[in-house]
């Protein structure tokens, strides 16, 4: 069965990301940036967290990438056109799923 967990993405590099849910179509959805902590580009007083929270279910299905900020791909395809153009940096795709110690 499917559970509710937390989500929870750090940047450890120096671009932006970009995190999205692919829904069952295949369609990119809630994109989310989430800043650098490292470069020239990171926030290190402490304003702007280099990580992302969201609460999800086991399962869902994730994609990470760094580029196209301004114009973000609407489906999994494009991404994948995206990242063969070399015009996004794929970091990867990923399903959510349950810690050792999570409770059900």
């Amino acid at each position: 069965p499917r559970r509710g967990v937390s989500l929870r993405v750090r940047n450890e590099t120096t671009a932006t990301l970009t995190q999205a849910w692919v829904d069952a179509t295949g369609a990119l959805r809630n994109h989310r940036c989430i800043p650098p902590a490292k470069g020239r580009f990171a926030v290190v007083d402490g304003s702007v967290k280099a990580e992302h929270v969201e609460g999800t279910f086991t399962g869902d299905a994730f994609a990470i990438y760094a580029g196209r900020d301004s114009d973000p791909p609407a489906t999994n395809a494009e991404l994948v056109a995206a990242r063969d153009a070399g015009d996004v940096a794929v970091a990867g795709w990923y399903a959510a799923r349950a810690s050792p110690g999570d409770r059900e």
